[in-house]
């Protein structure tokens, strides 16, 4: 097993014989085996281990944490710990404990990595964790990613165990006399994964008792085809995407409906677009089977949202509808720079009349109440547009202007006595116009 371990590590790091290598080390069987293969390499190896603690089992995880302080002290191993609260973290934000885990540890290990210059970080994910992962994914829908199962190197991620059962894992702490710590979770069925690991694989492996072996070997031939398939598809979605025009740091791609559903195995394409973008394969479906509807709608997914309109498909990163609920502006604090949501806009006071009107907008400033107040507009609000005698709705206005759907709940007002006095960066309000008796002009200019 040591000279398979040694021949796979030796291919991930392309023939280099040496490395500088962080092993994320928990203390149960599969990372400690890693842990003494690593060790005992006939490749150069400057090794160090990494332990976090996540104050899940009590005195189960500090017995962990010791175990591994233990073996690092007495083999002269570089050791780092950290102790973190994962529950607390996982309320936070709003995620499961076992994300929270995922998104704490590799956080740390890519901090360390950075920090003091080492070129790997060592997981110890196995073969049996790989098809498991394979299952969990089918279960929950997927796209042909979710099928290729875990990557042996991927960024600065070793995984050089997965070559290996459980089964030859086990053999080769007993034949060794390692010292490993079980974790008790593993047993909960409750937990999908575990659920998988006891009662659906043991199933599976009495029709094919080399199932493990079978479903790693496919998931190589489906990374393949995947590869194949990206290279088409990628070319696709050059074809179906719009040149994106505008300030909008926030908008990251524009797909054209039509051009899209013209293109064999568009759905396809569909997916992987979005897939990369946090939506899964059930809002995916719905985006694909309702992209002709010429009806606005808007899809959230993780981080992002995809908005359905005018025949495209606009994909926003969520902070944009991220917008505070109003900001207030003193006389006294201009000149100043106020941001709303991803717009910025600057407000300075001139006592001489504009020359140029080019990216600027100009109030009379004696016409308003202070301190005004900036906010997004509301259903049914009016104004009286720069040089027309009736008001019109904002909405009505935005749409005139070709604002779109997905922008024009972003974007605010500026408010004095209650009545609305421009649109900043669009349109003055006729009542708020400079004339003659302007004394103080008010300067707003749209920095984004």
């Amino acid at each position: 097993m040591r000279r398979k371990f040694d021949e796979n590590l030796r291919k991930l790091l392309a023939g280099v014989g040496s490395a500088r290598i962080i092993a994320a080390v928990s203390g149960g069987i599969d990372s400690m085996c890693m842990l003494d293969l690593l060790y005992n390499s006939t490749l150069h190896i400057d090794l160090a281990i990494a332990h976090m603690n996540f104050n899940l089992r009590g005195k189960e995880s500090d017995s962990d944490e010791s175990l591994v302080s233990e073996w690092a002290a007495g083999h002269g191993v570089k050791f780092f710990r950290k102790s973190v609260e994962t529950i607390a973290y996982a309320k936070s934000h709003s995620v499961s404990i076992e994300m929270a885990a995922r998104d704490l540890r590799y956080s740390w290990f890519s901090e360390l990595s950075d920090k003091y210059g080492y070129e790997y970080i060592a997981v110890a994910h196995n073969a049996n964790d790989n098809a498991e992962t394979l299952f969990l994914n089918l279960s929950r829908g997927t796209g042909l990613r979710g099928i290729c199962g875990m990557k042996e190197f991927d960024g600065k991620i070793l995984r050089p165990m997965l070559v290996f059962t459980r089964k030859e894992i086990d053999n080769y702490n007993s034949n060794n006399g390692l010292t490993v710590h079980l974790d008790r979770t593993n047993l909960d069925s409750d937990i999908a994964r575990n659920r998988i690991r006891i009662k659906i694989l043991p199933e599976l492996l009495r029709i094919n008792p080399s199932l493990i072996k079978t479903l790693n070997r496919d998931m190589s031939f489906f990374r393949d085809a995947m590869e194949l398939a990206e290279e088409s598809v990628l070319e696709k979605e050059v074809v179906a995407s719009k040149r994106i025009i505008g300030s909008n740091p926030y908008l990251k791609k524009i797909l054209d409906n039509e051009v899209l559903l013209s293109m064999k195995g568009s759905r396809s394409v569909l997916f992987h677009i979005l897939s990369s973008y946090g939506f899964n394969s059930s809002s995916i479906c719905d985006i694909y089977d309702e992209l002709s509807s010429r009806e606005v709608k808007r899809y959230d997914g993780e981080g992002y949202s995809a908005i359905r309109e005018r025949g495209m498909l606009k994909i926003y990163s969520s902070d944009v509808f991220d917008i505070p609920d109003n900001v207030y502006l003193k006389k006294t604090d201009i000149p100043a720079v106020l941001n709303f949501g991803w717009r910025s806009f600057s407000f300075s006071f001139s006592d001489q009349r504009p020359s140029s009107f080019h990216d600027i907008l100009a109030l009379s400033a004696d016409k308003l109440s202070f301190p005004l107040e900036l906010r997004v507009w509301k259903k049914g609000e009016r104004f009286i547009p720069f040089g027309m005698k009736g008001s019109k709705k904002v909405s009505d206005y935005l749409t005139d202007i070709k604002i779109p759907n997905a922008e024009r709940s972003t974007i605010p007002v500026l408010i004095s006595r209650g009545g609305i006095t421009c649109i900043p960066g669009y349109q003055v309000s006729d009542s708020f116009k400079i004339d003659g008796s302007s004394n103080e002009f008010l300067i707003i200019r749209k920095l984004r």
